[in-house]
């Protein structure tokens, strides 16, 4: 047996006193009660919002007076799909957010009543809502800032190519992946031929300038987006080639020392030729003849030797 409410108690007062908008709509989706707060958020049409109000009455009301911004030019659509989702089985406590026209939001949680009605309540979420927003945004600008920095501790400053440090992480990448799943490289290390007889001739400043478009001719030998160019240390260039065999690496060793070649940047003491040249030593990644990274980097610096001991301006491979 129910228990009686106690004499005396005004419940729509008491209703009207939650700091929360609350409505209650019956199996037929007619309006039960509401509180002040929920008419004060619907604002000209609080006078038409009575017990008995149909709910899809009131989101045709709710249109008219521009109170449902998202509707717009797709009313009937919208006002179908909100009646449907309202006819809805509810989860007790299921929640959304809504935005109102005035762009605050609400966080609305209905709960289904016995006989098949149905009671919610939605409390305001604005700043919780814009805190979120100021977060993601914050947190958008932190992965900018965290990729910038990636780009910035792996490019060399002066030629703006991949550095050592970028440098040694995809060998690290490439040399696993062969381990794994057999996918083969090549590794070519060049070298500016009598680089120190021509920062000599020419000064420090031209010695930079040099190695700059030697890098920017390297890095237009590197076809592919998966090759990598990157200034191994000094004088010294190093370029991984994922998918290359033996010929692979060849023919690109070839264009590079070609390339130099074409630009003819002159060389004033160059016993080699009039203008800057490169050496090139390379290798193709095989873990039965190399033991690990080291061993390769090994192998690809002793042919960089012998291109060298053979007379520079060449390329050579292991």
């Amino acid at each position: 047996m129910a228990t009686p409410a106690p004499p005396g108690i005004d419940w729509q007062l008491l209703v009207d006193l939650l700091p929360c908008a609350v409505v209650a709509f019956d199996a037929a989706d007619r309006l039960v009660v509401c509180n002040e707060e929920f008419r004060r958020l619907h604002g000209p049409l609080a006078g038409a919002i009575e017990p008995g109000l149909a709910f899809e009455s009131l989101l045709r009301l709710s249109v008219e007076h521009g109170l449902a911004p998202e509707a717009m030019g797709r009313e009937e659509a919208w006002v179908a799909e909100r009646v449907a989702a309202h006819r809805a089985p509810a989860a007790d406590g299921a929640t959304t957010v809504r935005r109102l026209p005035d762009g605050r939001w609400r966080r609305v949680t209905e709960t289904p009543l016995p006989g098949g009605g149905r009671l919610a309540f939605s409390v305001d979420v604005t700043e919780l809502v814009q805190r979120q927003t100021d977060l993601a945004q914050l947190n958008a600008r932190l992965e900018e800032a965290r990729v910038r920095l990636e780009a910035i501790s792996e490019t060399d400053a002066l030629t703006g190519i991949a550095n050592r440090r970028h440098f040694d992480r995809r060998l690290h990448e490439e040399w696993s992946r062969l381990r794994r799943h057999g996918t083969g490289f090549a590794l070519l290390l060049a070298d500016i031929d009598h680089f120190k007889r021509y920062n000599d001739r020419h000064g420090h400043q031209a010695g930079d300038q040099c190695l700059q478009r030697v890098a920017n001719g390297l890095a237009r030998c590197a076809q592919r987006p998966a090759d990598l160019v990157a200034r191994y240390g000094g004088e010294e260039f190093a370029l991984l080639l994922p998918h290359a065999d033996r010929n692979g690496a060849a023919t690109q060793a070839m264009r590079v020392v070609a390339a130099l070649d074409a630009a003819a940047l002159p060389h004033g003491d160059s016993p080699v030729a009039p203008h800057v040249t490169l050496s090139v030593g390379g290798v193709v990644a095989d873990p039965t003849r190399h033991g690990d990274e080291q061993a390769l980097l090994a192998a690809a610096d002793a042919a960089l030797y012998r291109a060298k001991a053979e007379g520079r301006r060449r390329a050579v491979l292991d």
